[in-house]
């Protein structure tokens, strides 16, 4: 799951990138960042309570540090993790406040993270259709700001914006949307990465609800066999 290091090197996305904390808060800055780090595993092994609970201290460590970009990171975390307990409502008001920490700090590319959770909780979860829309507006331009050389920002975005028109029943534009993820997402991870498996299972739904049957199991299956391997 670990994202490909090229952006690390790319003039775009460094030139972009907020200023680090003062020198005298570094140390406690890597630990809120372990701390994050922490909590991110947590989430990735579906332990949602306990990554929730680290998340939570590492955000009150960083607002006690009061380096905005971290406390920013903090609250995006918050917010994809309660998505995953199901509090809708909570998740949104903690990625809202982590979209607007970012663009003040001038963090881009937590802003195109926060902005693209809220398309998903806001447009898909909650299926408010034109909220969701004007989400995937600001994602679209931090994204622009924050820099996407590979084009996976852009690429979950896109499954985003797909996942919001599903939810309105307007499945062909949903449809071609996951194919314009999936073409990116293949081609920078490869055929086998488990970013890969969760594009073409999107699909595979999409494909299910035109009633286009045999194509969503031929996708469904690759799915099964990318997750098995994974």
């Amino acid at each position: 799951g670990l994202p490909p290091v090229q952006t690390c090197t790319d003039g775009q996305v460094l030139a972009s990138s907020p200023s680090p904390p003062p020198l005298e808060s570094r140390a406690q800055s890597d630990l809120v960042r372990a701390q994050l780090s922490q909590a991110r595993s947590l989430e990735l092994a579906g332990k949602y309570t306990e990554g929730l609970t680290r998340t939570r201290e590492a955000l009150a460590h960083a607002e006690a540090l009061g380096w905005p970009p971290l406390v920013a990171a903090a609250l995006q975390l918050e917010g994809a993790v309660l998505t995953r307990t199901g509090e809708y409502a909570e998740s949104a008001e903690a990625s809202r406040k982590a979209y607007f920490e970012a663009m003040k700090a001038r963090a881009w590319d937590i802003a195109a993270s926060a902005a693209t959770d809220l398309t998903i909780t806001i447009g898909f979860r909650e299926a408010r259709r034109a909220e969701g829309l004007d989400w995937a507006s600001h994602a679209e331009v931090a994204i622009r700001f924050a820099g996407d050389p590979l084009g996976l920002r852009e690429a979950a975005r896109l499954t985003a914006l797909a996942n919001v028109h599903r939810a309105a029943g307007a499945y062909p534009e949903a449809k071609a949307l996951y194919e314009q993820s999936l073409a990116v997402t293949e081609r920078v991870l490869g055929p086998d990465h488990i970013q890969v498996g969760h594009v073409l299972n999107n699909l595979a739904g999409a494909y299910a609800l035109l009633g286009e049957h045999a194509q969503a199991q031929a996708l469904q299956r690759r799915v099964l066999a990318i997750t098995e391997r994974a």
